[in-house]
C-alpha cells in the first residue's frame, strides 16, 4: 500500500496516544507456546466472527493472552495495510487510520471513512499498491473496489458466470491480493447460475487466477487465500488443511493440519496465524468427514505456525464464539480501535491542511 498523503490531527484531549488500551481485557486461554509466537510476531491479531458480530483484537503480556470485544454488525472481511485498517461488515466497510503511528508498540485506530455497499457479503478486503480498497462481492461473485459515486465497482467476476447480479451463484469467498491488485480468488464451486453451489457437494472448490481461470480444482469448501513468499496458502474448511499451491509448478501440498473448520489466515514474517471454528451440525457431510478426522473441541481456536515446517506452536481458545470469519494481524503489540460512537471522536480531527507543513 501507497503512504497515504500527510494529515493533521486536532483533538481536544489526547489520552489515547499515551495509553494502550481503555477496553476490558477479556482473559483468553492459551499454551505458552502460542503466547511466546504472538509476543515474538510483535503483532496484534484482529479477529472477525460474522456469526457473532464481534471483532476480538487479541494481544500478548506478561506470559498470557487477554483480548477486547468490539461490537461490529457481522464482520467478515478485515485489511491491514500501513497505518491504515478496514473492516467489512454487515452493509459497510469501515476505514480506520493509527493516529500513533511513531509509537513502535501502540496503536489507536480512528474511523476516517465509510463506503455503504448494501448487504453483499463482504467476505475479504486488501489495498493494491496505489491505495485502491477491493473487497469480495460474495452476493454478486465479483471482485470489487470501492467507488466515491457508488456502492461498488465491480472489476472482476469469474467466466464461467452465466446470470448476473445479487444471485451468489459460486459463493466467491477470497482473494490473494498483490501489488497491482488481486491475483487470486477462492469460490466453493464453478457454478454460473443462481445459488448453483448450493446443489453441489462440497469437495467441488476452486483456486482462481483471475487471469487464467481455475489452477486447483476438488478444493473442499477453500477459503482464506494469502500470497506469502512465492506461492499461494489456502485453507480448506471442509477437510480441516492448509495448503500451499506452486505457481511455478502447479502443485499443492498439505503443511499442516487443522482439527476443525479452517479459516482465517494472515502472516507475520515466517509466522503463520490459522482460524479454526467449531464443527456444526448444520455443515452436513463436512461435519461427518471432520468428526471422523478429529476429535471435536468445544471451542474456536488460532493456531501459531511455522510456515517454513508446517510445525504448529500452541493455540489460543475463544470461548465466546461460534465461527471466526477473519484473522489479520496488525503491526503493534498494543492496538485499540475507536468506533465512531466513542465520545473521543466527536473532538478529534483528521485531516488535510492547506499548506503542508515544513
Amino acid at each position: 500500500m501507497t503512504a497515504p498523503p500527510t494529515v493533521r490531527v486536532h483533538a481536544a484531549d489526547a489520552w489515547w496516544a499515551n495509553t494502550p488500551s481503555q477496553d476490558p481485557r477479556i482473559p483468553i486461554r492459551a499454551d505458552a507456546r502460542f503466547v511466546d509466537a504472538l509476543r515474538r510476531s510483535g503483532a496484534t491479531l484482529a479477529v472477525a466472527s460474522r456469526q457473532d458480530s464481534v471483532l476480538f483484537l487479541l494481544s500478548a503480556a506478561d506470559g498470557a493472552c487477554t483480548a477486547s470485544a468490539i461490537g461490529v454488525a457481522a464482520p467478515m472481511g478485515l485489511a491491514a495495510g500501513g497505518d491504515a485498517f478496514a473492516v467489512g461488515s454487515a452493509l459497510s466497510i469501515r476505514v480506520y487510520r493509527d493516529l500513533t503511528a511513531d509509537d513502535a508498540s501502540k496503536a489507536t485506530y480512528f474511523p476516517v471513512a465509510s463506503h455503504v455497499t448494501g448487504a453483499v457479503s463482504v467476505h475479504e478486503l486488501g489495498w493494491d499498491g496505489d491505495g485502491g480498497l477491493w473487497f469480495v462481492n460474495t452476493a454478486f461473485s465479483a471482485l470489487c473496489r470501492t467507488d466515491a459515486a457508488s456502492h461498488f465497482r465491480i472489476e472482476w467476476q469469474p467466466d464461467f458466470l452465466v446470470e448476473h447480479g445479487p444471485l451468489d451463484c459460486c459463493h466467491l469467498n477470497g482473494m490473494a491480493m498483490e501489488a497491482s491488485g488481486p491475483r487470486y480468488a477462492t469460490a466453493l464451486a464453478a457454478t454460473g447460475t443462481r445459488e448453483g453451489w448450493r446443489a453441489r457437494g462440497p469437495d467441488e472448490g476452486v483456486l482462481i487466477d483471475v487471469a487464467q481461470g481455475a489452477v486447483l480444482r476438488d478444493l473442499s469448501m477453500p477459503h482464506s487465500p494469502t500470497l506469502h513468499r512465492d506461492a499461494v496458502w489456502l485453507l480448506e474448511s471442509g477437510r480441516g488443511r492448509c495448503l500451499r499451491y506452486s505457481p511455478r509448478d502447479g502443485r499443492a501440498e498439505t503443511v499442516c493440519e487443522i482439527p476443525g473448520i479452517a479459516r482465517g489466515l494472515d502472516f507475520v514474517d515466517t509466522l503463520a496465524f490459522v482460524g479454526m471454528s467449531k464443527i456444526r451440525a448444520s455443515s452436513g457431510a463436512v461435519a461427518d468427514t471432520l468428526r471422523q478426522r478429529f476429535p471435536e473441541h468445544p471451542h474456536c481456536r488460532i493456531y501459531a505456525m511455522d510456515a517454513a515446517t508446517g510445525e504448529t506452536h500452541g493455540y489460543a481458545e475463544l470461548p465466546r464464539i461460534s465461527e471466526i470469519s477473519s484473522i489479520r494481524a496488525l503491526p503493534k503489540p498494543y492496538v485499540r480501535v475507536l468506533q465512531p460512537d466513542n465520545a473521543q471522536t466527536a473532538a478529534t480531527y483528521v485531516y488535510r491542511p492547506l499548506y503542508a507543513s515544513s
